[in-house]
């Protein structure tokens, strides 16, 4: 195999496959980059056993045709030299010669016979058809909220399902959430087949969301029972699902409150994040006495005490005194942020979720850290 290539193409290619490739485990194979060089193209392919990405680039340059498993973070602290614009790749036997400008690597070259291969035999079970646009704002509107840690239910996912309504046609729904904290996101559809139902884990996400933020117009997904596929022009991951089921949050989303708080995002914000410069690891709370003027206090016994004053844009309701972990809050501003500059704050009382709202296709909601506690214990 030998080709020659833009410096930026394959750098580019070479980091997303990278999101995908495994820092350890027992299968060498894995830790690289299955390359292919056909007239006209190049294939590259990474996998961690549970996610399967397939990128392919155009490259007019192919000397000689053929296959290599190349070790993936070495050749990217290639790739990411500064100043080379050409990549030259010959395979020679075990090994790899790497031509840059001002530069020349000997890599080691494993077989590419021992690259995993992607199977799922069974049927598609549904599709849908969406934007990557519209995907990646999904997904990302969502993530944050997936727990990190193994729970009752199987919460380290973002819970993907596709509804099917006469007047509203298909709309595709994501949330996410680790009991303490709830993400909702809906969005109409163009197209939808079958049963779209799946429990996507929480890295695929993430990998999904760097393939789709370099995409423009529609990409497919494909749903089997233990597996989904998003197939782009140029790219297609697959990932295995998370199996079992996704607790029943409808219930926890309260229909109505008893205030409604009106604010400007970014002001807020940085109330918030001043009130928190006192938290300590004991004590990762910030009290919001909300209101029509709005009081943040936080209190620790090594960092010592705050109190930050914040003017909502308006305050509908009687006042409610609630605790919160600050961070919860700013992750969710992240999101309502970038749909509307301001957003609206639902709430019931001081033992009560708060409910974000922003736009018509995103919800947040927080629980308070008193019920949070009691959810722990349980």
């Amino acid at each position: 195999m030998k080709f020659k290539i833009e410096a930026a193409t394959i750098r580019n290619a070479w980091q997303q496959l990278a999101t995908v490739t495994p820092t350890r485990t027992t299968m060498p194979a894995a830790m690289c980059v299955l390359v292919e060089a056909n007239f006209g193209e190049i294939k590259m392919s990474s996998t961690d056993l549970e996610v399967f990405a397939t990128l392919t680039v155009p490259c007019g340059s192919i000397d000689k045709q053929g296959a290599a498993l190349l070790n993936a973070s070495r050749m990217l602290a290639i790739f990411k030299r500064p100043g080379i614009k050409t990549v030259e790749i010959e395979v020679k036997g075990n090994n790899t010669i790497v031509k840059v400008d001002g530069g020349k690597y000997d890599v080691p070259t494993e077989s590419p016979d021992g690259f995993p291969v992607e199977s799922d035999v069974n049927n598609v079970l549904g599709k849908f058809t969406a934007t990557a646009e519209q995907l990646w704002e999904a997904i990302d509107s969502v993530e944050f909220a997936a727990a990190r840690e193994d729970g009752k239910y199987n919460t380290k996912s973002v819970y993907v399902t596709v509804n099917e309504s006469v007047k509203a046609g298909p709309t595709l729904q994501m949330v996410a959430t680790d009991g303490k904290k709830l993400a909702l996101f809906t969005d109409s559809l163009s197209h939808s087949e079958g049963t779209c139902r799946a429990l996507l884990p929480v890295k695929s996400a993430s990998v999904l969301k760097t393939f789709l933020g370099g995409t423009s117009g529609d990409v497919t997904v494909e749903v089997k029972a233990n597996t989904l596929a998003i197939v782009a022009e140029s790219w297609r991951v697959m990932t295995r699902l998370v199996e079992g089921r996704f607790p029943p949050y409808e219930s926890v989303i309260p229909a109505k409150g008893n205030a409604t708080v009106t604010l400007n995002v970014d002001s807020f914000k940085d109330a918030v994040q001043s009130a928190a410069i006192m938290t300590d690891d004991e004590s990762k709370m910030v009290k919001f006495g909300f209101g029509p003027e709005t009081t943040l206090t936080c209190q620790s016994s090594s960092a010592g005490k705050s109190e930050v004053q914040f003017t909502p844009d308006n305050y509908d309701g009687k006042p409610i005194n609630i605790a919160v972990d600050p961070q919860y809050i700013v992750e969710s501003l992240r999101i309502a942020g970038r749909i509307d500059k301001t957003t609206k704050l639902s709430l019931i009382n001081g033992d009560k979720p708060i409910v974000f709202r922003s736009g018509t296709k995103w919800l947040g909601l927080i629980v308070p850290l008193t019920e949070a506690k009691a959810e722990t214990k349980a």
